[in-house]
Parts: C-alpha cells; sequence; structure tokens
C-alpha cells in the first residue's frame, strides 16, 4: 500500500501574499507620517489664520515749507495668512495740504474725492505676502500760519477677518517752522575752474518779528574758494571767512523774506569726485532763555581729476566650450535617435514587444537633439550682446566731463571726434627752459635745449613704431577722444629735451575692442629700449619699472628729477561695470640723446659711398 502523499507548498507560493501585506503596511506607514506632518501645519494654520492689513508710508521729509510739492508713496501688505478681500484704502490729507495727483498700480475704483480726503478701492484681493504700492503727490499750502503741524492720516479696511486691526491706521506728521531755511545749489556738480552758486532763502513766517537773525554756513573743503557774497537785507552784513559765509540780517518782520547769496570756484580738483554736504543755520532771539534756530543742508560734487581713459572695451573670451557641447551632445543624440527610429520601424513586423521602445527612444533623443542645438544658438544670441560698442567723450549740462557707450548721445550734444585733433602746441615757460639750459648735459654738442615736440615712439620689444601727437589737459583730465592707434603725448607733462617726467598714454584696447598700441605694455621688462623722436632729437630711455595706480592717481605725471618717460595705459577691466578701473605705467629713464641730423647725414654719407 502507498503511502498518500501531500504537496508541500514552496516559498515562491506565499509570495503574493507577502508582498500585498508589505505593500499594504508601508502606506499605512506613509500615511501616517503624512498625517502626523499635516495635522501641525493645520493646527498653526488655524491658530493664525485670516489676514492682517499693514499701513505705511514714505515721504523721506520731517520739515516742510509753504508751497512744497511733496511726493509720498503709501504701501498696503498684507502679512497674514488669507487674501484681504473688498481692501478700502482712505487717505485724509489735512487742512494745510493741496491734493495733485496720484499713480497705482493695481486695479481700482476712485470714489468721488471729497475736500482733502481720498478713497480708493482695490478690485481684487490683498494676497498673503503681497504689497500694494502708490504715489501720490500733493502740496503744502500758501500763507500758512506757522509754527505749526501738518498731519495726514490714511486707513485701510477690508471685509476679510483680520488677527490684528492695531495696524490698519497710520499717522504722518510734518513740522512748518515759524523760521523757514531754504538752502539751494546750482550746477550740483562742477569741474576744476567752474563755480556753484549757492543762495540762502530766509523767511520769518511765525507771529511776530525776529530780532538779531544770523545765518551761518558750514566751512566748506578747500578745494573751493568763496567769492561774491551779497544779501538783499538793506542794512544787512556778510561776510566770507576762514572758509564759511556768515550774514548779520537785524531784524525780519512777519512774512519777510531775505536771501543771501554767493559763488563757489573750484580751485584745485581732488583725485576722485567727491560729494559734499554743507549745513546752513539761522539763528534768532538771541535773548532767550533757548535761543532758536533752523538749518537746511544740501549736497553738491566736485569732479575728480583722472589719468586718461586709455581702454575701449575688452572682448569677452567667445563660448567656445559651452558651444561646443552643446552642438557635439545634440548632434550625437540626434545621430543615436535617427538609428533608434530607424531600427524601430524596421523590427516592427518582427519583434513587435522591442519596436515601440526604440520608437520612443528615438523621439526622446531627436527632441533632445533640438534641445540642445537650441540652447547652443541661444549662447551664441546671447553672447553678441555683449560685443563691444564705441565709447565716446562728452559734456553734460553741470559741465561734467563724461564717458558713455555708443548709442546713447545726449540730444543737441555733438559726437567725439573720429580722429585726434591736432591741438596747438604751447611754448614751455620761459623759466623751466633757463633752468633746464643749465642742468642739461644730455644735449649733444652743448646745443640749446631742445622744446621741439615729440613726433614718434619706437619699442622694439613690442614691435611698436606709431606717431605721437600732443593732448592738452583740460581741467579733469586729457583729451584724447578720437585717439587710435597714436600715442598721445599728455599736456601739462614735460618736453623730453627739459630733463623731467615726460607722459605718454596709449590704448590698451580700441573703441572696437581690437588690441591698441599699449597692448602689451604689460609685457615690456626692465632693461628693454623706448625710443621717442622729437623734431630735434632721438632720445633712448631703458625701462626701469612698472607698476599699477588708482585711474585717479596723477601722481605718475608730476615733474621728476631724473628726464624719464611714464608710459601709461588702461588696466583692470571690470566685466560688470563694462569700464577699466585702474592705469599700468611703465617708467623709463633716459640714456642716451643725439640729433636727428647726424642720423639723416650718416645714412646721406652712407647712400653716397656706394
Amino acid at each position: 500500500m502507498k503511502a498518500e502523499t501531500h504537496p508541500v507548498p514552496d516559498d515562491d507560493s506565499a509570495t503574493p501574499v507577502h508582498n500585498t501585506r508589505c505593500k499594504r503596511l508601508i502606506f499605512l506607514l506613509c500615511l501616517s507620517v503624512l498625517v502626523g506632518f499635516l495635522i501641525p501645519i493645520g493646527i498653526i494654520m488655524a491658530a493664525n489664520g485670516g489676514a492682517d492689513i499693514n499701513v505705511s508710508k514714505t515721504d523721506g521729509l520731517d520739515i516742510v515749507h509753504e508751497a512744497l510739492p511733496l511726493t509720498y508713496t503709501i504701501s498696503i501688505h498684507n502679512t497674514g495668512s488669507q487674501a484681504a478681500e473688498n481692501v478700502v484704502i482712505t487717505d485724509v490729507l489735512g487742512s494745510d495740504y493741496e491734493f495733485i495727483s496720484y499713480v497705482m498700480g493695481a486695479a481700482h475704483t476712485q470714489s468721488s474725492p471729497q475736500v482733502n480726503t481720498l478713497v480708493w478701492s482695490l478690485n481684487e484681493g490683498v494676497d498673503p505676502g503681497e504689497s500694494i504700492n502708490f504715489t501720490l503727490l500733493a502740496r503744502v499750502k500758501t500763507n500758512l500760519s506757522a509754527p505749526l503741524s501738518l498731519s495726514n492720516v490714511i486707513k485701510a479696511s477690508t471685509t476679510t477677518s483680520e488677527t490684528n486691526i492695531t495696524n490698519n491706521i497710520y499717522t504722518d506728521t510734518n513740522i512748518a517752522p515759524a523760521f523757514e531755511v531754504i538752502y539751494s545749489v546750482t550746477p550740483v556738480e562742477v569741474n576744476l575752474n567752474e563755480q556753484f552758486t549757492f543762495q540762502i532763502q530766509i523767511t520769518n513766517r511765525g507771529t511776530s518779528e525776529a530780532s538779531s537773525v544770523t545765518v551761518e554756513t558750514q566751512v566748506f573743503p578747500t578745494e573751493l574758494s568763496i567769492v561774491n557774497p551779497t544779501t538783499t537785507k538793506t542794512g544787512a552784513t556778510v561776510l566770507a571767512t576762514g572758509g564759511s559765509v556768515s550774514a548779520s540780517l537785524g531784524t525780519l518782520s512777519v512774512g519777510e523774506t531775505v536771501y543771501v547769496n554767493f559763488n563757489a570756484t573750484v580751485v584745485s580738483a581732488p583725485t576722485q569726485s567727491k560729494t559734499y554736504t554743507t549745513i546752513a543755520t539761522a539763528r534768532w532771539n538771541p535773548q532767550q532763555p533757548i535761543q532758536s534756530s533752523q538749518s537746511s543742508n544740501i549736497a553738491y560734487r566736485i569732479t575728480g581729476t583722472s589719468l586718461p581713459p586709455t581702454g575701449g572695451f575688452e572682448k569677452d573670451g567667445p563660448p567656445g566650450i559651452l558651444l561646443s557641447i552643446g552642438i557635439i551632445s545634440g548632434l550625437t543624440l540626434g545621430i543615436i535617435g535617427i538609428a533608434a527610429l530607424g531600427y524601430g520601424i524596421w523590427i516592427w513586423g518582427r519583434n513587435p514587444t522591442w519596436a515601440p521602445w526604440f520608437l520612443t527612444s528615438g523621439i526622446i533623443l531627436t527632441t533632445a537633439c533640438m534641445a540642445f542645438n537650441l540652447g547652443a544658438l541661444a549662447i551664441g544670441a546671447d553672447f553678441s550682446s555683449f560685443m563691444p560698442h564705441s565709447i565716446s567723450e562728452t559734456r553734460i549740462p553741470g559741465g561734467k566731463l563724461v564717458y558713455f557707450q555708443e548709442p546713447w548721445v545726449p540730444k543737441s550734444t555733438p559726437h567725439a571726434p573720429e580722429t585726434l585733433p591736432d591741438y596747438p602746441i604751447p611754448t614751455p615757460d620761459a623759466g623751466t627752459v633757463a633752468q633746464a639750459e643749465l642742468e642739461a648735459p644730455q644735449e649733444p654738442d652743448g646745443e640749446p635745449v631742445d622744446i621741439s615736440p615729440v613726433v614718434r615712439i619706437i619699442i622694439p620689444a613690442l614691435d611698436l613704431d606709431t606717431v605721437v601727437k600732443y593732448v592738452p589737459f583740460k581741467g579733469i583730465t586729457w583729451l584724447i577722444a578720437g585717439l587710435k592707434d597714436e600715442i598721445a603725448w599728455m599736456g601739462d607733462t614735460s618736453w623730453p629735451g627739459l630733463g623731467s617726467n615726460t607722459g605718454l598714454a596709449g590704448h590698451v584696447t580700441l573703441k572696437d575692442g581690437d588690441d591698441g598700441p599699449f597692448k602689451h605694455l604689460f609685457d615690456l621688462a626692465a632693461g628693454e629700449e623706448v625710443i621717442l623722436h622729437t623734431e630735434e632729437n632721438i632720445y633712448t630711455y631703458l625701462v626701469r619699472e612698472g607698476v599699477v595706480v588708482d585711474a585717479g592717481d596723477l601722481a605718475v605725471t608730476e615733474p621728476s628729477e631724473v628726464s624719464q618717460l611714464s608710459l601709461i595705459t588702461c588696466t583692470g577691466w571690470d566685466s560688470g561695470k563694462r569700464e577699466y578701473q585702474e592705469r599700468l605705467v611703465v617708467t623709463a629713464e633716459l640714456v642716451k640723446v643725439e640729433p636727428q641730423r647726424r642720423r639723416i647725414s650718416f645714412i646721406f654719407s652712407s647712400k653716397t659711398s656706394r
């Protein structure tokens, strides 16, 4: 009799049940974690629910005077967790203000304005974290009965429940003082040898006369010389002493206005442009226990001197590696994608399982090919926007000399010259020439000091041989507009024959981004020759050193005790500002002088001997 056998299920037969249980367990675990994460968030949101409208105003003023235009900004910010619906904004101007206009970017409806009260309703809600800003223009009324406080109240409301309503109102107060002092200056920026015109206006807006009225300014910087101080007050005195202006005006009756005027000439320019602030203070009624006073301040700017801007634009390196990667990757993906598409079509009837996979992969790869190539084209197009533009020089109203990229050209302002003009070359000072004749052992054959202009420069190590042209110094820098492949002989520096410092400037790059004549000045090593030709002599110099200085460091052009050259060009390219920030200065000392006619005579005799 055979023993009865029963099949024993193997491990695989239990696998479906086991997997189902595992999946359910994992799902329950994930659901628990999700619920545990969302419950605290829900509690926090419930605790902090609602909108929260915050109102603020910005005008930047504390002291105002009659007829003053006042521009201010109102901000409505929702710091709550829900959108604020049906927001209404009310701006109540004090009776001493006059509303002019407003600008609001958000969609809104304005109610019919009442006297000094403006009401706006926003057409859409203000979302959590959103701010609505708008700008208003008003004017302080005339004939104020000063002193007084001018109030402005701004309120906002919403139909949405708010967590905090204390910040729905903002009150701003400006003061119209009994004594009004208005300090002004025109223009706000000038160059060397130009003038500022300052004016101080003092008005008594109180209810009684003011006695023993005085006005005094802060001390002005040494770059300015105060001239022509005057006042419109009969019998008053005004003085300019110790670098400041002071005036004794006597008594000012109610409503009386007095002006104090003076000019300030820039007698020396700082090495860098500087902005200064000056304060004018009026005082009156000194017999009172606490003397009354009122001040006003203004800012003005003096343009600093700078070495010539001998640089156009650095050409940005082409995005070659990015462009190459994009193109190569795109082509590779395209080839593989086309092959996959072709293979998928070929095996469609032979292997229906794999054919759809190859077709889908082919479509994805060819799409990626198009994306990579479009990206490469975008990189190339974006690079074109960084190609250099020309740089020009002009004067803007106010006298400031500026450099700008074309095509931005101020209207009615002439373009910079395309070529460097032939500026007249001045005659050196007779005393300087006489001193040089006493100290000029470099002159060959004991002849008179050479005061002929520089006409040519040769630097063999740089393979440079080009023309030199004179450019004058004009207040803050040298007029090199139009300079290209020439080298600029900088006005107010020495003649080579006078035994001092001769400044020569050349472009490192031109306005189209090409190399300038001093592009490789950095590579000039100590001991290399620099040969300079004047109309009379040939001067040979040996390079001593090279240094990098700030653009405003004019010390490198000052006279020297030895006969030397200072070769100057731009360096320190700032790709963000698109300009050169520093100057490279290479100095070379004189070692030999020979007359032009000796060399010409030698060449002539050599030719005739043949």
